[in-house]
């Protein structure tokens, strides 16, 4: 008979993993908002383009400025993550944070 018992991580769902709750600052909250909405009128221009057959090159052109666009976003999200997160657990001498921070660095850099 094989072995049916769950581990406490394979029992984990959704609901029952805790989640840091984070708190944005409300000015940087409307820039990024702002910037995100900005990103989301040029995918939608690019589907337009395509549908009106645009040339290739100029999709490309919006593609690339739209991912740059994105780039940026992700980039001000990962300093808000050092000053706010990392900054304050290493003040506090949690030094383990700053391996989990390089971890994020690599994922999304």
């Amino acid at each position: 008979m094989a072995n049916t018992k769950k581990t406490k991580e394979e029992t984990k769902t959704p609901e029952t993993v805790e989640k840091k709750k984070y708190y944005w600052v409300e000015e940087d909250t409307k820039v990024l908002r702002t910037r995100l909405n900005r990103v989301t009128g040029q995918l939608k221009g690019i589907v337009n383009m395509i549908d009106e057959g645009r040339p290739y090159e100029d999709v490309l052109i919006q593609l690339s400025s739209s991912y740059k666009s994105i780039r940026s976003v992700t980039n001000m999200i990962l300093c808000n993550h050092l000053i706010d997160c990392v900054k304050k657990s290493v003040t506090q001498g949690k030094y383990d944070v700053l391996e989990e921070a390089m971890e994020i660095f690599k994922r999304y850099q």
